[in-house]
């Protein structure tokens, strides 16, 4: 993936404005500062537990600028009891089987695929993946984005940014905003 984003976006890559990296959001350093680090489509959901959470909001605490903001976004529990269903995908001879399930009792929502690619010579070859999702309460959150350094913290939705909502649990998903101190 990171491969594909760099040859996507080469021209970037080759003037210095753009750098693909892996490495784990739990515990990451990259040499230099930014004025804002965005992570989307709930990639923060993915992490096991609030401890690996709060490990994030370190390491990206030590890449982000003075006055820099960090914002991303959260599935609430209410966006990921939802998650009960089962797709079938089918597009350009890739076919894909999608089931999304919630478990209350251990507050994860698990998404399985399965999937069928075309092989170069002919018939198709298969894949399986496991996807889980952790409900983190918003509030604890919030609490550890404070415990963490950050000032100014609140969350949102993507309509506004800069409203903060009282009561993000009665949305499906949030945007947290963050900021440090100048």
């Amino acid at each position: 993936m990171l491969a594909h984003a760099a040859a996507n976006n080469a021209a970037a890559v080759a003037a210095g404005r753009a750098r693909f990296e892996q490495a784990d959001a739990a515990a990451f350093t990259l040499g230099q500062r930014f004025g804002l680090v965005l992570s989307t489509f709930d990639v923060l959901n993915h992490l096991p537990d609030l401890e690996a959470l709060r490990g994030c909001f370190r390491s990206v605490r030590a890449v982000l600028a003075p006055g820099g903001r960090f914002v991303f976004d959260l599935n609430t529990r209410l966006g990921l009891q939802g998650w009960n269903s089962l797709g079938v995908y089918e597009a350009d001879g890739v076919v894909v089987i999608q089931r999304r399930t919630f478990e209350a009792g251990a507050a994860r929502a698990l998404t399985s695929l399965t999937g069928f690619v075309p092989s170069p010579g002919g018939g198709y070859e298969r894949f399986d993946e496991a996807i889980t999702n952790t409900v983190f309460e918003m509030e604890a959150v919030r609490q550890a984005l404070l415990d963490e350094g950050w000032s100014h913290v609140h969350a949102a939705t993507l309509a506004d940014l800069e409203a903060p909502l009282t009561d993000p649990e009665q949305e499906g998903r949030v945007y947290f905003v963050a900021r440090l101190e100048k």
